[in-house]
């Protein structure tokens, strides 16, 4: 049976799972190093990585959130409130650092268009994902 180690801190880590990450990871980084190549094709890491970390995120939320959505104090909105203070200010930096890079480079950025697109696209994923 998997171990459950519990550190002096409240995180608990499987032991599986920690090393099936590695093991992911290295594939996900020789898919971009063949890929960057040109050259060579490694089919066996890309996909299938992105796949088991979209997994293992969504098993590591229910088993932070279970307990509370079974007893019935599960709140949504504090939820909410935690996750996008956690995942937001990072993606704002990476905003940040890639628009600045794009003036740098000399990209024309077109807000208006930039905002139609990412609005399409949100809503063709939406109603692709309605349609399944």
């Amino acid at each position: 049976m998997n171990r459950i180690n519990t550190p002096t801190s409240s995180s608990h880590h499987i032991l599986t799972l920690q090393s099936m990450r590695f093991i992911f990871c290295i594939l996900i980084l020789i898919n971009h190093f063949f890929e960057s190549t040109g050259k060579l094709h490694f089919y066996y890491g890309g996909d299938a990585g992105v796949t088991f970390f979209f997994i293992l995120s969504g098993f590591v939320l229910s088993m932070g959130c279970g307990a509370s959505i079974k007893n019935g104090t599960f709140k949504y909105i504090q939820f909410l409130r935690k996750r996008l203070t956690k995942i937001y200010p990072l993606h704002l930096v990476t905003f940040t650092i890639a628009l600045c890079m794009s003036f740098v480079a000399g990209v024309k950025f077109n807000i208006i268009k930039t905002i139609e697109s990412c609005c399409s696209l949100l809503i063709r994923n939406n109603y692709e994902n309605r349609a399944l």
